[in-house]
């Protein structure tokens, strides 16, 4: 057999050019995790703060869980029921749960009439409840429903209105 027709088993089988060179070695990954103590207490601020931002979460979330509630039962009550004189007539009484949520007792309990209103209007920063419809919100407290006559538009707005007196109460 001649030279030319023999097979030659090395690493560089089939190309004969790159014969006798060596692989390079790749430096290994760089990490990803800092290597200096300053972008390690960078670090360990932002988690510090995320975890004091997720607690302020918490808590408000927490805090805030009677509003989510009375607007659930709304919702659910507005859903239920098809004539809305029935849901209105049960809106005085949301107000007020609410209110004894949020406040003491001894400032909201013994609250009726104007001064109730006055009361929600004050917790609201304006008058919320305006003069028509503070007058058929006392109506709805005070007097048998057979007494009361609201269209369904006017219904809408003591609703609407009541959920956001609930959500935005301060």
């Amino acid at each position: 057999m001649s030279k030319d027709n023999r097979i030659e088993n090395s690493d560089s089988f089939g190309n004969y050019l790159i014969h006798g060179i060596d692989e390079i070695i790749l430096p290994a990954d760089i990490s990803w995790w800092p290597s200096t103590i300053g972008w390690k207490i960078v670090a360990l601020l932002i988690f510090i703060f995320v975890a004091y931002r997720l607690f302020k979460f918490s808590q408000f979330w927490w805090k805030n869980r009677y509003r989510r509630e009375a607007i659930r039962q709304i919702n659910e009550q507005q859903a239920s029921v098809h004539n809305l004189s029935n849901m209105v007539e049960k809106l005085p009484f949301y107000l007020k749960a609410t209110a004894l949520q949020a406040y003491p007792r001894d400032q909201v309990a013994q609250l009726s009439g104007s001064a109730w209103i006055d009361f929600l209007n004050l917790k609201t920063g304006t008058e919320h409840f305006g003069p028509k419809e503070s007058s058929q919100l006392l109506i709805l407290s005070y007097q048998a429903k057979e007494q009361w006559q609201l269209t369904d538009e006017q219904s809408l707005t003591l609703i609407n209105l009541t959920k956001s007196w609930i959500k935005n109460h301060v």
